[in-house]
């Protein structure tokens, strides 16, 4: 059981100087801050049956023979993490993570205590999706869906397909939709004619005798009376649909 991350062509080469020839490399895997400068940087971390490797910068590499190895520990901080390797006659190492890279350093931590104390390695090998691997944005949740490279027509495709049996309904149900949408637009439309023809009217435009102004405001009136029964059906075929 092995957990490797893709790793760029150079850190593998750099890898590959490092391990023996036979040595299988168990973990695999990259953190995102430097821990000689503690400033954001990619950092190389390998698990091998023998022994740990860190890769730092751009040509540093430190091996640490599991059998020289005391403990480990992985402790919480705030936003992020630690790993700390505490050695035989050595500085202890210490692997510093932000928080988004808190699960795959507990799997190296877990595979690294068990490697030390002899036994076989037991941990989860599938690394979680954090970014997305095209556009390599933060994922809105872990091994989610991408919402800026999803194919939204090939959506829309998928779920028109689900409708294709009810597709008399779903069109009855559109235009209804359609109808009771327009039908809340129009009262404001009809109430500005209401106010600036019959209620306020200008001189120069609007029929200044009163009997034009009744007969206007009863056909809007009506119209009023026509939008709102319009509403209703609509709202009555979405019910029923």
């Amino acid at each position: 059981m092995r957990l490797l991350e893709a790793a760029p062509i150079d850190v593998e080469a750099r890898l590959a100087a490092v391990v023996a020839e036979g040595e299988e490399v168990l973990v695999r895997i990259s953190t995102d801050i430097a821990p000689d400068s503690g400033t954001y940087a990619a950092c190389w971390v390998a698990l091998t049956a023998s022994r740990l490797i860190l890769l730092e910068g751009a040509d540093t590499a430190v091996s640490v023979p599991l059998n020289e190895i005391l403990g480990v520990h992985n402790e919480s901080l705030v936003g992020g993490g630690r790993l700390e390797v505490e050695r035989h006659d050595a500085p202890t190492i210490v692997i510093p993570y932000t928080q988004s890279l808190g699960n795959k350093v507990a799997e190296l931590a877990r595979g690294l205590e068990q490697r030390v104390a002899g036994r076989d390695l037991h941990i989860n090998p599938v690394l979680e999706r954090l970014r997305c691997s095209r556009c390599h944005r933060l994922l809105p949740e872990r091994d989610g869906v991408c919402p800026a490279c999803i194919r939204k027509w090939s959506t829309l495709k998928r779920i028109s397909s689900y409708l294709m049996p009810y597709r008399c309904k779903a069109v009855v149900l559109a235009i209804a939709s359609l109808t009771t949408t327009a039908a809340e637009l129009a009262p404001p439309l009809v109430t500005r004619h209401l106010v600036d023809h019959v209620l306020a009217p200008a001189a120069q435009t609007d029929p200044a005798d009163l009997e034009s102004r009744l007969q206007l405001l009863g056909f809007l009136v009506l119209t009023l009376v026509a939008i709102r029964l319009v509403s209703w059906g609509g709202e009555w075929v979405r019910g029923w649909i």
